[in-house]
């Protein structure tokens, strides 16, 4: 455990890295690990991020109403652009089932045209000549 983590601190922004054992520290630095991680999975996303710290103060009170000691608490979130996609096409069935395949999105997709699988082999209608004899 960190020296000044047993020690008596005011509260200041350079004691925060001690407060609550180090968790606040550990928090912040986890979500601004978020923030870059972000920021180097989609550099070409030019909307901000932030990472938004809230410290909140409520008095307990003496029996002479004047403030014996305060709860502190605080929230720390990160926010990253949302991900986003065009519009993609789908089909929809009688039924209400939408529908889509895997290519979805790409230009001139129609989701209720027919498609071949991929390991499609055509299938020569016309029967094989029978054996002749001596062949």
């Amino acid at each position: 455990m960190n020296a000044n983590a047993m020690q008596l601190q005011g509260l200041e922004l350079k004691t925060l890295v001690n407060f609550d054992a180090g968790y606040f520290e550990a928090l912040v630095n986890a979500a601004l690990k978020k923030i870059a991680a972000d920021l180097n999975d989609r550099p070409g996303v030019k909307k901000s991020r932030s990472v938004d710290i809230t410290l909140s103060f409520k008095p307990n009170l003496a029996e002479d109403g004047s403030c014996d000691s305060v709860m502190v608490g605080y929230t720390i979130q990160y926010k990253t652009p949302p991900a986003e996609r065009k519009d993609m096409p789908l089909g929809i069935a009688a039924d209400g089932e939408m529908t889509f395949r895997g290519v979805c999105g790409v230009k001139g997709d129609d989701p209720s045209q027919q498609i071949l699988p991929l390991d499609f082999e055509p299938v020569d209608d016309q029967p094989e000549p029978p054996e002749q004899p001596g062949d």
